[in-house]
């Protein structure tokens, strides 16, 4: 497929003709299925407006409050670990890390930077953030600690899947 592609881009550069309607297809087509595949987030889908849906690892044994329960889901592939939602988190482009509390909790801290070299992110003195492609065409950034989901800008939601 790369070839393909790298093909159909060497004869557009040299072709004065006009696209067609079935070389523009084919280019979006092509796109799309090079950027499924690409492994590296870009600093745009990074500093995405919509920002990161944050979840805290817990311990399923370890839950105090029986309120909590219905806000935790299983943590995908890893029995016995819940996720809970604690924020919305944002990459900023001038490299701060803004995190939005949910009602209530206001303990967290502040003027945190971020570090990116396209596969890890590194929050102020936290473990680094792996960053992995989710099937969905999303990315999930997690550590021992935490997991932050690509919110999905149609629904400012993330997509656990």
């Amino acid at each position: 497929m790369r070839r393909l592609v790298r093909n159909y881009t060497d004869e557009l550069q040299f072709s004065d003709e006009r696209r067609r309607y079935s070389d523009l297809w084919f280019g979006c087509y092509a796109s799309s299925v090079l950027d499924a595949q690409r492994q590296k987030i870009t600093k745009e889908e990074l500093c995405n407006p919509h920002g990161f849906d944050t979840y805290f690892k817990v311990l399923e044994d370890e839950v105090w409050d029986a309120g909590d329960v219905d806000q935790l889901i299983p943590c995908e592939g890893r029995p016995g670990i819940m996720l809970y939602q604690h924020s919305v988190c944002y990459f900023e482009p001038s490299n701060e890390f803004v995190m939005e509390m949910k009602h209530g909790e206001t303990h967290h801290p502040v003027n945190l930077q971020w570090l990116w070299n396209g596969s890890l992110v590194q929050v102020g003195p936290y473990p680094h953030l792996v960053i992995t492609r989710l099937p969905n065409w999303g990315w999930k950034l997690e550590n021992v600690h935490v997991v932050m989901l690509f919110r999905d800008f149609r629904s400012d939601t993330s997509s656990r899947r």
